[in-house]
């Protein structure tokens, strides 16, 4: 509220005969106007104009309406009289008490016209709370209804700043305030120094600690840095520095296009495609993590092209039999898990849920996620991974003549492979291939770029032309980060250069003054 306020007085009191300060308000009245997207009326038509199509982002336009409001806070602190401190401080907490006052009371009157707003939630809502936090015995005796728990959110959550704008009215009323600009200055500073650090992380709805202190599943899986894993655990593994294959599958459309299923659908907004995009409904990862008894040779083969190692099942989902391919390495007892991933009623109701189990192929079997195909001229049907969309079937046998690349140092933006070939052929790195990502080959003491071209769907493989020993590195550079960084180095040139024309362009008048 401060910058606002700052800005409005800047408006009111310079506005008229700065030119400048009327350039700000009409650039942040068009920016705050864009920045509500969808609900500006014709927006979609201003999307068609050059400047506002290429930055469609409302966010983007908020943070230019934020840079305007700045820029008129501070002018307005430059043309701030000391001796009327304590009068504004006075004028701005009554009217800032005075509009929050009336949105409270305007959001309590838009809320008590629905009959369902003075209702306790109905029984299919339950299970919901209990995960947002309330207890069984809350929701017996407390009465929770959205009339209650708008009352003690709006208690909770307005303390604060209704406190902060009576501080700042009694601050106005305080005789002994400082006439120095340099003491106001200091102050100001002071106090967006405390909103950007201390009250930004009281509203911050996202908590950085550590979710994964009390799974014992997690810490084991974290043990294993370079293990891949599949399983019903989202992408939890990654919080402990381990590598999973998420389990998030294709939404069914006709299941999902009913109104009443579509809170569910936040499920599928990403999946790890071990197949192409237009997939049927449950690919082999979702086999592979919600029904281990399914799994069958072909799903033992894409294991292997895939670098997935491990396994892990628990909660009330389908265990595997010892009878499968696969080997049970160990069970844990993870009663934090089972809460997060299948619900805390579920672990409250059946304890016996809480047990989890990690499992891997048999040690004969080799694992890798990258491999090397030697090709013969002309290459035999099935053989080469670039002209197949889909993992091969274990009949074709295609892994039984291909090499294991075991060398690989992956930094996240940067995937560099070792290995050694007996004649032309094709590498396969199990990651996914999408715009961005070159590929460097370097063999016989020669560095070059090659093109990455789509295997087995959407992995990236990368042609090596000759026998001996070779290095490939993938790297992530795309170009709008690239573009981003010129930009970015441009503008700071820029800025030195006017800074030092400005500080040469003052001397001479200063030695003349």
């Amino acid at each position: 509220l401060l910058p606002v306020g700052l800005g409005l007085t800047a408006l009111i009191w310079t506005g008229r005969r700065e030119r400048l300060v009327q350039l700000w308000g009409c650039l942040l009245v068009a920016s705050t106007a864009l920045s509500l997207g969808r609900y500006l009326p014709g927006y979609h038509q201003l999307l068609d104009l050059p400047i506002v199509g290429w930055f469609a982002a409302p966010a983007r336009w908020s943070v230019v309406a934020g840079l305007f409001w700045g820029l008129l806070a501070g002018w307005g602190l430059e043309r701030f009289e000391p001796r009327l401190l304590g009068q504004w401080c006075l004028r701005f907490s009554g009217l800032s008490l005075f509009v929050l006052m009336i949105a409270v009371v305007a959001l309590t009157f838009d809320a008590r016209k629905s009959e369902r707003f003075f209702n306790t939630p109905n029984a299919s809502l339950r299970n919901e709370l209990l995960e947002y936090g309330y207890s069984r015995q809350e929701m017996e005796t407390r009465g929770i209804t959205p009339a209650t728990e708008l009352t003690r959110m709006l208690r909770d959550g307005l303390w604060p700043s209704v406190g902060a704008l009576v501080l700042v009215g009694m601050l106005g009323c305080w005789p002994r305030l400082s006439p120095s600009r340099r003491v106001l200055v200091a102050g100001m500073l002071a106090v967006v120094i405390v909103d950007l650090t201390v009250c930004a992380w009281t509203v911050r709805r996202i908590r950085f600690e550590p979710v994964s202190g009390p799974s014992p599943v997690l810490q084991a899986l974290g043990q294993s840095p370079e293990t891949r894993v599949a399983g019903p655990v989202g992408l939890l593994p990654l919080v402990t520095g381990g590598r999973v294959v998420p389990d998030a599958r294709l939404p069914d459309p006709r299941m999902y296009w009913d109104a009443n299923n579509q809170r569910a659908a936040h499920w599928w907004s990403g999946r790890w495609p071990s197949l192409p995009e237009p997939a049927r409904f449950g690919d082999q990862v979702s086999l592979l993590s919600h029904s281990p008894g399914r799994i069958a040779e072909d799903d033992v083969n894409f294991m292997r092209l895939a670098g997935i190692e491990r396994l892990v099942y628990g909660a009330n989902l389908e265990m595997p039999t010892r009878k499968g391919p696969l080997q049970e390495v160990r069970a844990i007892s993870d009663p934090w898990l089972t809460g997060h991933r299948a619900g805390r009623e579920l672990q409250r109701q059946f304890p016996e849920h809480d047990r989890w189990s990690l499992w891997k192929l048999p040690d004969e079997l080799t694992v890798s996620r990258a491999w090397f195909f030697e090709l013969e001229d002309p290459a035999e049907p099935g053989s080469d991974p670039r002209l197949l969309r889909l993992p091969p079937p274990a009949n074709q046998r295609m892994l039984q003549n291909a090499q294991p690349i075991r060398q690989i140092r992956d930094r996240g933006e940067t995937v560099v492979l070792k290995g050694t070939a007996n004649g032309p052929g094709v590498l396969l790195l199990a990651d996914r291939h999408f715009p961005g990502w070159t590929s460097h080959l370097t063999q016989s003491g020669k560095t070059r770029q090659v093109k990455i071209q789509p295997a087995l769907g959407a992995w990236r493989a990368v042609e090596i032309p000759g026998e001996g020993a070779f290095e490939v590195s993938f790297q992530y550079q795309p170009v709008s980060v690239r573009l981003g960084g010129w930009i970015s180095l441009g503008t700071c040139l820029f800025w030195l250069a006017a800074l030092v024309l400005a500080l040469a362009w003052r001397a001479p008048k200063n030695e003349a003054a």
